[in-house]
């Protein structure tokens, strides 16, 4: 099975809402999330997508129809990788400080969000994408 992070920590991976489809994904609460933010800038790597996941059996939640995602920017070409990285650390993390339910959204406003991140190595970000 793919994992969507490998070499996540033992202790990341224990407080965490997993999912085991095609590949292995994670989530976390707000508190949890902000520290794996921490630790994918550490490993160099980038989120190039968050999205809220409510965690359910045998699948995530999503939230509708109300759709609750954040991706960065695309990297600039002067932009160096560490750059990208913290830039885009930056932005999931004010996501996820900040993140409140629609107003509108009856339906989940009650529920605690769980946060699930797309990591992307340098290397990663290049690749083409297959069609």
């Amino acid at each position: 099975m793919l994992e969507s992070m490998p070499g996540l920590p033992v202790c990341f991976r224990e407080g965490a809402y997993v999912y085991e489809g095609t590949s292995r994904e994670y989530a976390w609460p707000r508190g949890m999330a902000l520290r794996i933010l921490n630790w994918l800038q550490e490993q160099k790597l980038a989120v190039v997508h968050a999205e809220i996941w409510l965690p359910t059996k045998p699948g995530p939640t999503i939230p509708a129809p109300y759709i609750y995602v954040w991706e960065p920017d695309d990297k600039s070409d002067d932009e160096t990788w560490d750059q990208y990285v913290h830039s885009s650390i930056e932005g999931a993390r004010e996501y996820v400080s900040t993140f409140e339910w629609d107003e509108k959204d009856v339906d989940f406003r009650r529920e605690t969000p769980f946060f699930n991140f797309t990591p992307c190595s340098e290397e990663q970000y290049h690749e083409p994408i297959p069609e």
